[in-house]
């Protein structure tokens, strides 16, 4: 049994950072992929030089339901986007670029059920995840690792739709005085198992999500103003290797929200 030492210290910065910075998919540190080419459990020789790269990935993230904290407030939707990353020892750093879809806010607000349904708009996201402690054993490897990172939907004062106790208002039946605003944070732990061409992994996270906006519709003012009611969450998923560049990823989340994650990718 063989065991890693992680940079403890740089660990610890960056989750504090993370939890004062919703919900995305987990990424994990490439130093937990297996390598393809041994036909088995890969051999780590503890002197080896570490490698480095880049890689490219798209992800389909649905978010089916994240409650808040107004009492029966909910949203959810999907956020598509295209991923670039950096490896590092033990390190990867990530970026991402992409677009909602369908994004839907549900509130009471002043005694009516208001939907909020902006229009599709672009979004930012960033990110760091970190090989922590590796432990070799016979027939796999444990690898315990963490993943921090800050999704941003870029502000915007166009709806599709609101919508309140059923009435449906649009276009110019809509007045926005608060652009939508939407931001989210997440730091998660996890372990994974590698064997052979599989790495199944799960865990536990920390995750918010704010949501904003101030609008009039049918003459009155609708101000939402939420974030998460639960922050403690759990992820579980598996990770597959194509070939000797090629990697998949589905991933399902709960507790502080329910979601599902596909993601498909290439290692340079």
């Amino acid at each position: 049994m063989m065991i890693k030492k992680a940079a403890f210290f740089s660990v610890v910065i960056v989750f504090l950072i993370s939890s004062l910075a919703s919900a995305a998919p987990i990424d994990l540190p490439f130093d937990v992929r297996p390598e393809p080419d041994n036909g088995g459990v890969p051999e780590i020789e503890e002197e080896a030089e570490a490698e480095t790269g880049s890689f490219i990935s798209g992800v389909y993230d649905m978010l089916d339901e994240r409650e808040l904290d107004l009492a029966g407030a909910e949203a959810d939707g999907v956020f598509i986007y295209g991923q670039w990353g950096w490896t590092l020892p033990m390190l990867d750093i990530y970026a991402g670029l992409g677009t909602t879809n369908d994004l839907e806010i549900k509130a009471p607000l002043h005694g009516s059920n208001v939907i909020f349904n902006p229009k599709d708009e672009l979004f930012w996201q960033a990110g760091a995840s970190f090989n922590l402690v590796e432990i070799k054993m016979e027939e796999m490897d444990l690898i315990f690792f963490a993943d921090g990172k800050f999704r941003k939907v870029l502000a915007s004062d166009e709806f599709d739709s609101v919508q309140v106790n059923g009435t449906t208002y649009t276009g110019s039946g809509i007045t926005v005085s608060e652009d939508f605003d939407w931001s989210e944070w997440q730091g998660a732990l996890g372990v994974a198992a590698r064997i052979w061409s599989f790495v199944p992994y799960a865990g536990v996270k920390y995750s918010d999500v704010e949501a904003k906006t101030t609008v009039t519709a049918g003459g009155t003012q609708y101000a939402l103003d939420a974030e998460s009611d639960n922050i403690i969450g759990t992820f579980a998923g598996i990770m597959m290797i194509f070939g000797e560049n090629f990697f998949a990823d589905a991933e399902a989340r709960f507790g502080d929200e329910t979601g599902f994650a596909g993601k498909v990718g290439f290692k340079f």
